[in-house]
């Protein structure tokens, strides 16, 4: 008798559904991020994968119950497609808590009653045609993004306007914004710059406008952050303003130090000179004080002045006896001339004290 083994026409299909639906995937992922797929059309591909791969995960789960009552073949197969689906399916879920959470919004400002409006990005959107959002700003989406994001608001610095936006510039560079279009600040006069920037994975266009206006003294910045497809945009345009902010901040903070140090270093460049040149006026002082002393040192000695007093002193640095002699005051050499007995009788009575003693002994 013989058994034969049937295999799961179930788990076949999971795998073959999968198989597509992962390859779909990945083409259309490539495209878009490096060859500029057209994102409507990209977006529909990525729907039909999602798809495609709920659809193997439905029947590779059943395939796989099927396989377990009845002993068929196939649970690699069913297993396979079980995996690949749900990894085409982590995609669209780790956006699911942004979707649920945060209001259903694609533009954000920090000026929401007077927003910085787009120029160069708005002929964009007209080219793209059906598809892409709107330009103009809706004030509806005011409240909601007031109670979502209060934090973002204009920035206020109190520095030149000029000054501000070369270190905006400096910010939109370093975050590898693609610059389209920009009209500088200058005194009593408004700049902007318009860029558009990509999201890291799929490469999503977003368009951006920072917004410049002030004086010698203040300026205010604005940003303006706007999803050109898709009307949620989880939660990508506050978190690129709110970037962008703490790098103006941080590029501020460091202007700030670097001035403030050179002032420093003037400041003590300049004490310095001055104790030179404080220094400088002692010494032409004490030069001109020198010079008095001299030429009143220089007078002929009068007749019966006493003459000085000069040691004499020998080639090998001591003094001669005859300088030390003369340098001596005669009252202390006979004081002391008096005080010294002289060495000859101080011998004698020595040796007439030892001459008696032995006498003394032998007896």
């Amino acid at each position: 008798m013989r058994y034969y083994l049937h295999k799961s026409r179930k788990a076949a299909w999971g795998y073959r559904i999968a198989t597509l639906s992962i390859l779909v995937f990945a083409v259309i992922f490539i495209w878009h991020r490096f060859f500029q797929l057209p994102t409507p059309l990209a977006l529909k591909f990525f729907g039909i994968a999602v798809a495609g791969a709920l659809i193997s995960l439905a029947i590779s789960a059943i395939a796989l119950v099927n396989i377990w009552n009845e002993g068929y073949l196939g649970a690699v197969r069913a297993s396979f497609a079980v995996f690949a689906s749900c990894l085409i399916l982590a995609v669209p879920l780790s956006a699911l808590p942004g979707a649920l959470t945060l209001p259903k919004i694609h533009d954000i400002t920090t000026d929401t009653v007077s927003p910085p409006a787009f120029d160069r990005v708005a002929k964009i959107r007209q080219g793209i045609g059906q598809g892409a959002n709107a330009v103009r700003y809706d004030a509806s989406l005011a409240p909601l993004q007031a109670a979502a994001y209060p934090g973002i608001k204009p920035f206020q610095v109190p520095r030149s306007v000029v000054d501000v936006y070369s270190s905006v510039r400096e910010v939109v560079t370093s975050l590898n914004w693609k610059i389209i279009d920009e009209q500088a600040a200058e005194p009593e006069k408004t700049g902007h710059i318009e860029a558009v920037d990509r999201t890291l994975v799929f490469g999503f266009a977003d368009d951006v406008i920072v917004r410049v206006g002030g004086t010698n003294k203040t300026s205010i910045v604005d940003v303006r952050s706007s999803s050109r497809f898709g009307e949620h945009d989880l939660g990508r345009n506050a978190k690129r303003i709110r970037q962008f902010m703490a790098e103006l901040k941080i590029r501020l903070a460091q202007m700030d130090r670097s001035e403030q140090m050179e002032r420093e270093v003037s400041s003590r460049e300049e004490e310095k000179a001055r104790r030179k040149r404080a220094g400088d006026d002692d010494k032409s002082g004490s030069d001109s004080r020198g010079g008095r002393n001299q030429v009143n040192l220089g007078k002929p000695i009068q007749p019966n002045a006493p003459p000085l007093n000069r040691s004499e002193r020998t080639p090998d640095g001591g003094r001669s006896d005859q300088a030390a002699s003369s340098s001596q005051d005669p009252s202390q050499s006979s004081a002391r001339a008096e005080q010294k007995p002289p060495r000859q009788p101080r011998q004698r009575d020595r040796v007439e004290g030892l001459r008696r003693f032995w006498e003394q002994v032998g007896q």
